[in-house]
């Protein structure tokens, strides 16, 4: 484990990650920290989990702005 992070080596997998990548790492614990706290937050993404919502619930602004306002937090 590296700064917190989980480095897998496979030698077939190389390349560049996303130039967001650490940023969306971020946002996905920030979310289930969230989740923990929040029993609507929880319930949206366990029915992204099991895919009865898409993904795309995660763009909703004020989701959004609470996640970020947790990411600050840490």
């Amino acid at each position: 484990m590296v700064g917190g992070h989980i480095r897998l080596r496979v030698s077939r997998y190389k390349g560049q990650r996303p130039a967001d990548f650490e940023t969306t790492l971020k946002f996905g614990i920030a979310l289930t920290r969230l989740a923990a706290e929040d029993p609507e937050v929880h319930k949206l993404t366990v029915e992204v989990q099991h895919l009865l919502r898409p993904r795309s619930v995660y763009r909703d602004p004020a989701l959004v702005q609470r996640v970020l306002a947790k990411m600050a937090e840490a």
